[in-house]
């Protein structure tokens, strides 16, 4: 699976490398010597990479982190890249149904992107009851437009099914 980048902290390039440094350029899982930096690449069995052990790049614990060979490393994710595979497989299959929740999380609401134009009427009242005020008609001059064409989740934020499956959008 590609590295999702913006998942990994901005420094994640330099935390990678105290991971391997502490790890003395070897393999934490089967103990074999890889490539430091400025050694001739010879093959990519030999680079030494940082896996996350619950295959959450937004969590840098130290006890998430192992250095690990690229061979190993693709070994300990076969799984979850299966998984993750599949998951994505039955995302793209998704269609709109108005009791539908997310696959991914479970999550029974989503959003679509719009764009607004218009005017905004706000009502606030100022009085000793602090009694609220109906603000209903607030977006009454205002015009949507879905420019967006996918729904997705609310929660996680995954892509769910295209905006021309919902009716009246």
């Amino acid at each position: 699976m590609p590295m999702e980048k913006e998942r990994y902290p901005q420094n994640w390039k330099q935390i990678a490398l105290e991971i391997k440094e502490k790890a003395d350029w070897k393999c934490q899982k089967c103990g074999k010597q890889c490539r430091r930096p400025g050694e001739p690449f010879d093959t990519h069995k030999r680079t030494l990479t940082v896996a996350h052990l619950n295959h959450t790049p937004e969590d840098i614990s130290p006890e998430n982190l192992k250095a690990m060979c690229a061979p190993c490393h693709l070994r300990y994710d076969a799984q979850h890249h299966a998984e993750t595979r599949r998951k994505m497989k039955m995302a793209k299959a998704i269609h709109y149904s108005p009791d539908m929740v997310c696959p991914y999380c479970g999550n029974e609401e989503f959003y679509v992107k719009q764009s607004y134009r218009g005017v905004c009427n706000y009502n606030m009242r100022f009085d000793m009851n602090n009694d609220n005020v109906e603000n209903g008609d607030m977006h009454e001059f205002a015009q949507y437009k879905t420019i967006g064409k996918y729904a997705y989740c609310n929660n996680c934020g995954k892509r769910l099914f295209p905006t021309s499956e919902i009716p009246d959008c």
